[in-house]
């Protein structure tokens, strides 16, 4: 067995498929009243959180008229948040995102008061706990709403490193926005809940310049969002070894493993290659180090953890439309081609990665997984599109979301099994 690789091909907590109310929702045809979207109930203009958590926001309608207009800048204002029957004042509202920032429909940032955190179950996993900071992603170039979702639930199913997602209908001040994400946070709350020391290093990756290679300054294209007092001489360590490590099982296994969490970093590989997401292997990216675990320990090793996955299962970063016959197998990451040179650990990456296009990510069970995430959004979605006037339906996305996972599957199967038959 390679350092830093079990013999396990998956994690002990495995992703659920959907919210835990999927399971009680009506499927096609068996609500009673009015047909909607594939013979489903459509609430109508009544009741337009389609079963959905309804989120409210109201500020001023001259603050909130800045935060749009002028989207380039860093702005923050506060508002007042209603949420399951709770209210909030004194939040704060900025915009979310780089890209995201130029499209008609907005992300957001909230952030509630040290005092006053927002209280529920904000992911629809059962878990209702308070949360500071809170993600509102409006998911315009993904129009199913579920590829970020999807491959987040696939990595931690792998036994990696994610945040969770859900879903809201957002209005603000009085204005019925739509269908949105909600993304779990990656900070102290969530290195908590992961078992994590809260204390340690939390790098986030910004910038192209976060490619796991060495150079001058380690943090060139980190953010460091936790920790800025702590040392931070292992980051150059770490990228050191990655980047002049000779290409020898014994070497890597001396000079890598005891740094980064190999395993963690294949996972995230293969969810993430399978996925064809080309924005994540030199940004959008988190790293942790837990600085007060002993050299060479387990804890002691970098680990990566997932972030911004909507750029997925056929769509590039601005929407663009992408074929699943991508035959890339790794990242375009610098360290990931100095790892697959070693006959050792290549040889471990392809029997894992064809392991799992077999089990937890065969084609049938990403396939149940969009299913169970139809039947919760799937007519919140379709008023969304319609809100924004998006040319194609949630039918048709759908649809294509669909060919291209089950396309992408077996292309992906097609590489795996040949190169494991090479040398």
């Amino acid at each position: 067995m390679l350092a830093g690789c079990s013999e396990s091909e998956g994690g002990a907590d495995p992703a659920p498929i959907a919210w835990q109310d999927v399971a009680q929702a009506p499927l096609r045809g068996e609500s009673d009243g009015g047909a909607g979207l594939d013979g489903r109930v459509d609430p109508g203009p009544e009741d337009r959180s389609y079963g959905l958590p309804l989120m409210r926001i109201t500020g001023s309608a001259q603050e909130l008229t800045r935060i749009h207009e002028r989207f380039e800048e860093e702005i923050t204002i506060l508002v007042d948040v209603t949420w399951r029957g709770q209210q909030w004042s004194g939040v704060k509202l900025e915009l979310h995102g780089g890209f995201a920032r130029t499209v008609p429909k907005k992300s957001y940032r909230l952030v509630f008061p040290d005092d006053d955190h927002l209280e529920g179950d904000l992911f629809g996993d059962g878990d209702s706990k308070a949360y500071r900071r809170v993600v509102l992603q409006a998911s315009w170039i993904d129009q199913t709403f579920m590829r970020n979702k999807l491959t987040m639930d696939l990595m931690r199913v792998m036994g990696g490193l994610s945040p969770r997602l859900g879903y809201i209908i957002l209005e603000m001040n009085g204005e019925w926005l739509g269908l949105y994400q909600t993304i779990e946070r990656v900070d102290r709350q969530y290195l908590e809940r992961e078992k994590l020391d809260k204390d340690g290093n939390l790098y986030k990756a910004e910038s192209h310049w976060a490619n796991w290679k060495s150079k001058e300054d380690p943090l060139a294209g980190y953010d460091i969002q936790e920790g800025e007092e702590n040392p931070h001489e292992a980051l150059g360590e770490l990228l050191d070894a990655l980047t002049y490590t000779p290409t020898e099982v014994t070497d890597f296994e001396q000079e890598v493993a005891p740094r980064l969490d190999l395993e963690g970093f294949m996972t995230w590989q293969v969810v993430h290659t399978l996925a064809m997401n080309a924005d994540t292997f030199t940004k959008n990216y988190y790293l942790y180090h837990d600085v007060d675990a002993s050299p060479g320990s387990d804890k002691a090793r970098f680990r990566i953890i997932s972030w911004d996955a909507d750029a997925t299962w056929g769509n590039s970063w601005d929407g663009t439309v992408l074929t699943p016959d991508l035959e890339s197998w790794f990242g375009t990451d610098a360290f990931s081609p100095r790892l697959m040179s070693v006959p050792e650990y290549r040889d471990w990456y392809l029997t894992f990665y064809g392991s799992a296009l077999d089990d937890e990510l065969a084609a049938p069970g990403i396939l149940l997984r969009v299913a169970a995430i139809e039947s919760l959004i799937g007519l919140a979605a379709q008023a969304d599109l319609e809100r924004w006037e998006r040319e194609s339906t949630f039918a048709e996305e759908l649809d294509r979301l669909r060919k291209g996972v089950a396309e992408r599957v077996d292309t992906m199967q097609g590489v795996i099994a040949a190169k494991r038959a090479s040398p």
